[in-house]
């Protein structure tokens, strides 16, 4: 799997960076640490027949759907106080994770945000990037593993397929979180009314106020959580949320006097290295004209318990029955009898 490559100022190239700001954006727009988690809960009986694969659950059938294609969305972020201990080891990890699925028979997209501090089973790869042993740590860590390349990102999708209970994931796109001041800037910054007091991470942060964030500022604004409100980061989600939905707005506003494939190219050039993805330039632009194109439903990010452990780390149990319902929505239809 290679990295998307950067060719000639083509409206092609302005698209794959469309795609990642406008999937973000338009789709926001909302035990032991050894244990193995379960991948199909008990009270969900699989079984595969000729049409496809049948799902008991509740006392209600339910069957796979047919024709989906999706795409996990990855914003990624060093962190400093991480230290990798090995070759194989990397110190970026998932800060920002939005699962995409475009249902091509009945013309709908449904988006999932999942919290990066989730509990799952994640792999350790070994030093040929092959899946080793796995325990239970943060979704977040899985991006750890690897080179912080293509392989750390396949770990990643590993997680989350792993999480929803074995369900396939099509295709990955991750971006660098360094690349928020760049698109920032590139749009001319991106107004957004403070709900917090913010002024421990910047004075300019102030509630209540209106600001214009660019550069710094703006990868300041997305990227704190400790200091600020409660300290979780289902506070963090909703404020990139509010961040990605002003910062889609700017981009129409920008591009509005027909400059769209020029800026798109600049930004595509802008990113550079800080682009990875599984899909062809053609793929990710035919997934975004597709995602335009259909009926849009955001789903809430599976609900739980946000807690922190002895060592101080954040951690979020996710319920699994919230997380039941979740994959049947994504996944499944229910069959009529």
């Amino acid at each position: 799997m290679a990295s998307v490559k950067i060719g000639k100022r083509s409206l092609r190239a302005a698209v794959v960076c469309l795609l990642l700001l406008g999937l973000f954006a338009l789709i926001l727009f909302g035990v032991s640490r050894f244990q193995h988690r379960q991948v199909v809960p008990e009270q969900m009986q699989i079984v595969p027949d000729e049409a496809g694969q049948k799902l008991y659950y509740g006392g209600k059938t339910y069957r796979l759907k047919s024709n989906l294609e999706s795409i996990l969305l990855i914003g990624l972020d060093k962190d400093s106080s991480y230290e990798a201990f090995a070759e194989y080891l990397n110190k970026e990890q998932n800060d920002f994770l939005l699962l995409v699925v475009l249902d091509k028979q009945e013309n709908t997209c449904t988006a999932l945000p999942l919290n990066r501090d989730t509990m799952t089973t994640v792999w350790q790869l070994d030093v040929n990037g092959a899946p080793s042993t796995n325990r239970i740590e943060q979704l977040c860590l899985a991006h750890t593993y690897g080179s912080g390349g293509d392989e750390s990102c396949e770990n990643t999708v590993r997680a989350v397929e792993n999480l929803l209970f074995g369900q396939t994931i099509d295709h990955y796109a991750a971006l660098s979180m360094d690349a928020v001041p760049i698109l920032a800037d590139l749009v001319g910054g991106v107004p957004v009314t403070i709900d917090t007091d913010m002024t421990a991470v910047d004075p300019r942060l102030i509630e209540g106020e209106t600001v214009t964030l660019e550069g710094e500022l703006a990868l300041s604004y997305v990227r704190a959580r400790q200091i600020v409100s409660d300290g979780t980061n289902q506070s963090r989600m909703a404020r990139q949320e509010q961040f990605l939905r002003a910062a889609w707005e700017a981009w129409m506003e920008k591009t509005a006097s027909g400059d769209a494939v020029e800026l798109g190219t600049d930004a595509l050039v802008s990113l550079g290295e800080r682009l990875r993805s599984d899909c062809t330039v053609q793929k990710l632009s035919r997934f975004l004209e597709r995602t335009e194109q259909c009926d849009l439903t955001v789903l809430p990010a599976p609900a739980g318990e946000a807690k922190i452990s002895e060592e101080s780390i954040a951690e979020f149990y996710v319920d699994d029955d919230a997380l039941e319902q979740t994959v049947l929505k994504l996944f499944y239809r229910e069959e009529i009898s």
